[in-house]
């Protein structure tokens, strides 16, 4: 009767283990088809996301960028309102600012500043901005993404009065197209 018993309990519950098991197998492969369903739309988003940013490179070689602006009565704010956001942004302050006469011509011409276009004209700025480390690295990294073309030179680090403040100067050129005669 023994080995009866065994043989009925055997005999049920192997059907029922098998269907447990299958069932666990299916699920499983349940979850890697919607896995892999997912994974083919995120790419498909992403693939779309990236033609729109090829398409809108292409349709515009510069990336937005200019080299200078036309010389305005309205230029000067905007460019020192423009570094005020830039400041605000980075969370730093302009202690120092001030337009720089161009250096007098030389006889022989300096050999380090290439010669402009007849057309376009540099204009200097004296530039110091104080602040936290990182928001004094942000405020000068938005100087570099700018779209318009500024040449920072003479750049200074240094450590402010309080111990957590840092300051840099610099002399920020910036380019103007002028009236041809």
């Amino acid at each position: 009767m023994d080995k009866n018993l065994q043989h009925r309990i055997i005999a049920i519950s192997l059907p029922i283990l098998a269907l447990l098991l299958g069932g666990g197998l299916f699920s499983w492969q349940l979850l890697r088809l919607r896995s892999t369903l997912h994974q083919e739309s995120v790419q498909k988003v992403m693939g779309v996301s990236l033609q729109h940013q090829i398409d809108s490179i292409s349709s515009n070689p510069s990336g937005g960028r200019y080299a200078a602006v036309i010389a305005s009565p309205q230029e000067q704010p905007q460019f020192l309102t423009q570094l005020r956001s830039y400041a605000a942004d980075a969370s730093v302050t302009i202690t120092r600012w001030a337009a720089i006469l161009p250096p007098p011509p030389t006889a022989g011409g300096d050999k380090n500043q290439p010669k402009l276009p007849a057309n376009l004209q540099r204009i200097y700025s004296s530039l110091e901005v104080s602040g936290s480390y990182v928001g004094v690295r942000k405020f000068l990294y938005s100087l570099l993404c700018d779209p318009r073309l500024l040449t920072m030179t003479n750049v200074r680090w240094s450590r402010g009065a309080k111990p957590d403040t840092t300051r840099a100067a610099l002399t920020l050129t910036r380019y103007l197209f002028t009236q041809s005669n």
